[in-house]
């Protein structure tokens, strides 16, 4: 079977290569197939192909790519890439050259690249092509020069901007004249252009000279044909036609020519609208140019009109000089400001038609009024009237004090309630009148302050009383009535007397009206506080009030809190006080300062309850010095000033100094403020001597002054029996050089009685020692005999 097995196999093989081998392929089936094209190079080919063989077909020179076929049943099948031609890369930039491909659409082999040179160069290569070959791109990349201009000469006088020998392409050359008195004639700029030839001639300078413009619409007067620098051309223009300008031309060098400057023109006279304000209406309409002639009517629109005629509407006639008969422009109505006296001054200086403006009256004026700024100019004008009120008669009142038959603004005029009826007001003049409560309230007697210390006391026996009416009681236990007969009377200040009973030692307890009181907390000690809408009338919300052998420290009183209290203390000042303590809303009071000071507001004013003070307007800025003030006088030593301290001195104020015991002013005493600085008077206290008693008997002395100082000599006399001495003591830091006294003294009686002992001037006897005795002659003798030793002639 093994045998049979591989015998069949062999016969298998041998039937597959038969058949095989009778599919070949040939070169020719290739050549001429689809597969073929001519990039291919098939030299190397066989004729002839066995069934599955794969051969590799060649590129051509300049091609590239791996390409196969296998013979398969007899035909070509390919494998692989087929051939393309072989890239040369980029052929290279050419400077001021562009390129493109004359053959082929890629930068591959067989193609071809042109170069053309720029605008402006020229190709110095022998060729201006490259083709891409099997090696790369054949030649070198061309290259292209820019054209050159000729050397250019220019004449004497021309400046040249620019190098005229080797210019090139886009070079520029610039020419200016060397003289400001030469003009240039030509252009004053060429350039080297793409053929290698200047844009123009090179320009020359010429004297600056004009000919005769020729004038559209008119005409040169004379007859010249050249005009050199600065001539005026004189020039008239037809009719109806007008000079642009309105001033001659004149031949000027302009930049590097010489022209006419103003340039010389003729137009057409004509009249513009020069303004065209929104509501301004124009006949004819739709039209803005006029010619000599023509009329026009200008409407002015609301809030406007013509100033010079204060008229809303105007003709005008367009005139042979291109000008108006009048100005035709409408402007805005307005009114300049007006200042009336005594009324506030606007802010504005000049108002819209229309426009209201309102007035103050100021001060003592009164009469407030706004008026219309209008086309006919201010309407409602009025002037402000002086405040004034006439004498006003109050029934059950009358005036206090002079009346007068008119009264001026913010004076107050005090009235008191006559006849049965009680109360004072008063009444204050204001714009509007008289201003103030004219309250007089017929008199009765309500219940007595002391009703608690009245025994059996009945409410409604004592309550609302008429005048006059009497009313008996008996104190309680303890107190008395104030009258001693226990009999009260209605009277115009109420029951009398009042408190009805008293303590002489003790206070009853205060009433107020609009308040109440609380207390005693100690003894005689009472608080009181006012109802809602009343405040006491000194400073706080409550006040403390003390009984002092029968008299409170303070009368208690609520006032409205829409009135003033107490007046606040205003340093340097005299305070004029009305009769009353009642200050209501717009009281003032007038404020008068002592001497050296002048007042700066005069009078402050009752506001809403609160007298009118602020941060500027204080009681220390009330009064303020006539002239500098002087700071506290300089200290003087061992010295005091006889006035009381104060932080400053007014101008002229004198002060005195005044020294220590056992000291004396040398010189003047005092020294006085001169606007701010205080005289110099050198003021010194120096020590002094007391001045000696005399006892008139021993000791006499002969006093020339009250004090002695330094240096001061003084003489005295001692009387001895039958006799005198003389002496004399000098004063040294408050001590005599000297004792000045004859205590201890003794003298021979008998020598005293014979003859008067005398002594030099300047010279003292001696003195015995204070224990020594002197006693008998012999002593006597020997002090007698010691002082001649040392005396001069006429000594004793």
């Amino acid at each position: 079977m093994h045998l049979i097995a591989r015998g069949c196999a062999l016969l298998l093989w041998m039937h597959t290569l038969t058949v095989v081998k009778s599919q070949e392929c040939t070169r020719a089936q290739f050549v001429n197939g689809p597969l073929y094209d001519e990039n291919f190079d098939t030299t190397n080919l066989e004729e002839k192909y066995d069934g599955g063989t794969q051969v590799r077909v060649n590129c051509n020179v300049g091609f590239t790519g791996f390409f196969r076929i296998m013979c398969v049943s007899g035909n070509w099948m390919p494998r692989g890439s087929k051939c393309q031609p072989r890239s040369c890369g980029h052929p290279g930039e050419a400077q001021f050259a562009e390129f493109h491909l004359e053959k082929g659409d890629d930068f591959v082999f067989g193609s071809e690249v042109v170069y053309t040179c720029q605008k402006g160069y020229q190709m110095v290569s022998r060729t201006n092509y490259r083709r891409c070959m099997a090696e790369g791109w054949d030649g070198v990349v061309p290259v292209c020069e820019a054209q050159q201009c000729p050397v250019i000469n220019v004449e004497d006088g021309v400046q040249v901007i620019g190098d005229p020998e080797e210019a090139t392409y886009g070079n520029v050359l610039r020419f200016r004249c060397t003289s400001n008195s030469l003009v240039l004639n030509g252009s004053a700029e060429i350039h080297c252009d793409e053929t290698g030839e200047w844009s123009g001639p090179a320009p020359t300078c010429d004297e600056i000279i004009c000919g005769p413009p020729r004038i559209e619409h008119g005409r040169v007067r004379g007859n010249a044909k050249e005009y050199k620098e600065n001539d005026v051309l004189h020039f008239e223009c037809d009719v109806n036609y007008k000079p642009t300008q309105g001033i001659l031309p004149k031949c000027t060098k302009v930049g590097p020519r010489a022209e006419w400057r103003p340039t010389p023109l003729c137009e057409q006279v004509k009249c513009t609208i020069l303004q065209s304000i929104s509501g301004t209406r124009y006949e004819p309409e739709s039209r803005n140019v006029f010619y000599p002639g023509d009329r026009l009517t200008v409407i002015c629109g609301e809030d406007y009109w013509f100033f010079s005629t204060k008229e809303t509407s105007t003709e005008v006639t367009c005139q042979q000089d291109g000008t108006w008969t009048h100005d035709p422009v409408c402007s805005e109505i307005k009114c300049p400001r007006l200042n009336i006296e005594h009324a506030s001054t606007p802010r504005k200086w000049n108002y819209k038609n229309k426009e209201k403006v309102r007035y103050v009256c100021r001060g003592d004026y009164d009469g407030d009024f706004t008026i219309t700024c209008t086309a006919r100019g201010w309407l409602g004008v009025q002037t402000c009237r002086e405040i004034k009120c006439p004498k006003l008669d109050v029934q059950n009142a009358e005036i206090v004090g002079y009346a007068k038959s008119e009264y001026t603004n913010r004076e107050r005029v005090q009235y008191t309630c006559k006849g049965d009826y009680e109360g004072d007001f008063t009444l204050t003049c204001k714009a509007s009148g008289w201003h103030g409560a004219k309250s007089c309230r017929e008199k009765t007697c309500t219940i007595p302050h002391g009703y608690d210390l009245i025994q059996n006391f009945k409410e409604q026996e004592w309550r609302r009383k008429t005048l006059r009416a009497t009313k008996r009681y008996t104190c309680r236990e303890g107190y008395k009535s104030t009258g001693g007969k226990g009999v009260a009377t209605c009277t115009a200040n109420g029951w009398t007397p009042d408190p009805l009973c008293e303590d002489k030692t003790t206070c009853s307890k205060p009433h107020v009206e609009h308040g109440f009181v609380v207390g005693p907390f100690a003894v005689g000690t009472f608080y009181y506080t006012c109802n809602e809408g009343y405040k006491p009338f000194t400073k706080g919300w409550w006040r403390e009030i003390k009984c002092h052998e029968g008299v409170w420290s303070e009368n208690p009183q609520c006032i409205d809190t829409q009135n003033c209290g107490q007046i606040p203390e205003i340093a340097h000042a005299v305070i004029e006080k009305p009769a009353t303590d009642d200050y209501r809303d717009q009281d003032y009071v007038i404020i008068n300062c002592e001497k050296g000071y002048n007042s700066k507001y005069g009078y402050i004013t009752c506001t809403r309850g609160q007298w009118e003070l602020n941060d500027q307007k204080t009681p220390e800025t009330f009064c303020s010095p006539r002239e500098k003030s002087c700071s506290p006088p300089p200290k003087v030593e061992n010295a005091i000033i006889v006035k009381s301290n104060e932080n400053e001195y007014l101008s002229d104020t004198q002060v005195t100094y005044q020294c220590r015991d056992k000291y004396a002013i040398k010189g003047a005493d005092s020294i006085t403020c001169k606007n701010g600085e205080w005289e110099m008077n050198n003021i010194k206290c120096i020590q002094r001597c007391e001045t000696p008693k005399a006892d008139q008997q021993t000791l006499i002395i002969v006093a020339e002054k009250d004090k002695y100082v330094n240096g001061d000599v003084i003489t005295y006399e001692c009387i001895i029996q039958g006799g005198k001495f003389d002496g004399n003591a000098t004063c040294v830091n408050g001590m005599w050089t000297e004792p000045i006294e004859c205590k201890g003294k003794d003298w021979d009686t008998e020598v005293s009685r014979d003859k008067p002992v005398e002594q030099d001037q300047g010279r003292q006897v001696k003195e015995p020692e204070p224990n020594q005795k002197s006693t008998d002659q012999s002593d006597v003798q020997a002090t007698d005999t010691d002082t001649t030793s040392q005396t001069d002639q006429g000594a004793v």
